[in-house]
């Protein structure tokens, strides 16, 4: 009869919902319901204070760095000393290139340090791609309404799932020159450099994100540096490193 065969059907095997078996007699696949879509996770984690202290202090020291640079090169060396030599201790077309040299570096260590604070370092957002389908275990709590505090990190071959982000992330993503034909000597060279080292994938405390290509978080911007020589903030960070080392011999030279 009808009623024999539905009552086959729901026998044969129980319902799964973003990776959590669930059965209906239960009641269970009404409460998984719950956490079936984005607005319905749990909120991400909140970023350590250490995290905006550390960002007001890279500031500060970038923005002192730059005005001790450009004030001693321009100010000083440009202005002050020939006064007091009362003739010109450079030539017209050299004190316009020094002077012009130093203001772009000036520039150039602003916008990365624009980037540095406001830039996205790679963080891996959570989307319907990223987040489900859930792993059995997280589903399972979530819908009993229980804390995922003190779980680990559940690992699926290729990938993990992050517990407190909630999402799936890579374990391990190629370098930028892993496909390039280059020769192996030269590969394992600049496999060894920043921003051509194989990724990682890492969840940082500070920031309480996870976060793709992570290198490491930095105690004097706040952010977490990642990426490779042409993506996330790893190219404003070694940039920024570079001007401070230009303009010091911009400086020192004029």
């Amino acid at each position: 009869c009808p009623s024999g065969m539905f009552n086959v059907r729901r026998a044969m095997a129980p319902e799964t919902v973003y990776g959590c078996q669930v059965d209906e007699e239960e009641g269970s696949l009404e409460s998984l319901a719950a956490v079936c879509s984005l607005k319905d996770l749990p909120p991400l984690p909140k970023p350590l204070w250490d995290k905006h202290l550390q960002s007001l202090g890279g500031f500060a020291y970038v923005s002192a760095q730059i005005a001790f640079i450009v004030g001693g090169t321009h100010g000083l060396v440009l202005t002050t000393l020939p006064h007091f030599a009362g003739r010109e201790l450079l030539r017209t077309e050299l004190w316009w290139s020094f002077c012009i040299a130093v203001y772009a570096e000036a520039v150039i260590a602003l916008l990365c340090l624009s980037y540095l604070l406001f830039g996205d370092p790679g963080v891996i957002k959570r989307s319907d791609e990223n987040c489900f389908p859930l792993p059995q275990e997280v589903a399972a709590k979530l819908r009993n309404k229980e804390s995922l505090q003190g779980m680990e990190n559940i690992d699926e071959g290729h990938r993990v799932f992050c517990v407190r982000c909630l999402v799936w992330r890579p374990k391990h993503e190629p370098s930028l020159i892993a496909e390039a034909k280059l020769p192996h000597w030269l590969k394992q060279r600049l496999q060894c450099l920043p921003g051509f080292r194989d990724g990682a994938c890492h969840h940082c405390r500070t920031c309480g994100r996870c976060v793709r290509y992570f290198d490491h978080h930095c105690g004097v911007f706040g952010r977490c540096i990642a990426g490779t020589v042409c993506r996330g903030n790893m190219p404003c960070f070694l940039l920024i490193i570079f001007m401070s080392f230009v303009g010091t011999c911009t400086g020192i030279i004029a």
